[in-house]
């Protein structure tokens, strides 16, 4: 090199530095008390009052989930089961900042025959790069499944000692349960089956005016059909019959202790159109495929009792013509 470059290099101040790497942020807190710490120095590092700061912007956040199944398919003649479900998760965190889980969550799926035999199917070890990746099965199973569980469980205690089938047949159980379907099955034990391939709706006027027992069924047929929609179950519509006894609000009646929720769930999407009473559900205990909605409204005694006394005989237009020159 020679002395003129050597010179004019020194006047520069040498080759010029590579660029700096960028400082990598910092890992997201994996408990409650680094999220605090981290929500404090970010919103009240300056704060006069900490507490009151600390009240208003790090507030802790709980985590929460939900399991929700998408598709649930039985087909009893080939045995064999199919399920897709999705899981839902808010991190839980402090303010603005979340924590990270660090461990893992357990999908599991537990089929019901009728005689009550429970058979734990499968379980799914969703790690913190996939808790809300898609949950699909298909199996081949046995014959006379009724209803299907779904749970999400915080921990897996591998060995057991507790008699359920999970831990005979693979040598561990879960515990700590997330979420579930059917929702609250662990706290009211109520089960959903899975309904065959179609399922009638039948609505019965406890004192209504045709109209509005039309709307009535036009409604409950839109709301059963969202429910059945998992099941990929059709709704077939009954003729609207005269109820036995007047009634104000509504009552949906089931054939199968196993489909209270589907009937509860009709009754509470019902039930404000009709006024400010409390829904009802019965089971009829007839095993029957059937769900029976009985509605009335304010004035359900006086119409019930001038449609039973002129109209109980007519049906369509004829119904209406009757309630017009009848009842109004």
């Amino acid at each position: 090199m020679t002395p003129l470059l050597l010179a004019l290099l020194a006047g520069c101040g040498g080759p010029p530095e590579p660029p700096a790497e960028p400082t990598p942020p910092p890992p997201p807190p994996a408990d409650e008390a680094s999220a605090t710490a981290i929500c404090l120095e970010r919103h009240c590092a300056i704060a006069e009052d900490d507490e009151a700061c600390g009240a208003e912007h790090c507030v802790v956040r709980k985590e929460a989930w939900s399991l929700l199944p998408e598709r649930i398919r039985y087909d009893g003649t080939a045995e064999v089961f199919f399920v897709q479900a999705a899981v839902d998760h808010t991190p839980g965190g402090v303010g603005d900042v979340d924590v990270v889980r660090s461990s893992p969550v357990y999908v599991g799926v537990t089929l019901v025959t009728s005689a009550g035999e429970e058979l734990d199917l499968a379980v799914d070890t969703r790690f913190e790069d996939r808790l809300e990746a898609p949950f699909i099965l298909s199996a081949e199973v046995g014959p006379d499944i009724q209803d299907v569980i779904f749970g999400l469980w915080d921990q897996k205690i591998e060995p057991c000692f507790v008699d359920r089938p999970g831990c005979r047949d693979f040598g561990f159980v879960l515990d700590g349960s997330l979420a579930t379907w059917p929702p609250k099955i662990y706290v009211d034990g109520r089960r959903q089956r899975i309904p065959p391939d179609s399922v009638t709706l039948r609505v019965l006027n406890a004192g209504l005016t045709p109209t509005q027992a039309r709307e009535v069924r036009s409604e409950a047929a839109r709301l059963l059909a969202d429910q059945l929609a998992v099941f990929e179950s059709t709704v077939v519509e009954a003729p609207i019959g005269l109820a036995p006894d007047p009634r104000s609000g509504v009552l949906v009646t089931h054939g199968h202790a196993h489909d209270a929720i589907i009937a509860s769930a009709l009754a509470d999407g019902l039930a404000p159109a009709l006024g400010p009473w409390e829904p009802g559900i019965e089971d009829r205990e007839d095993d029957g495929a059937e769900l029976v909605v009985v509605a009335g409204g304010a004035w359900a005694e006086q119409l019930h009792l001038c449609l039973r006394a002129n109209c109980a005989e007519d049906s369509g237009e004829a119904l209406d013509a009757c309630f017009a020159t009848r009842c109004e």
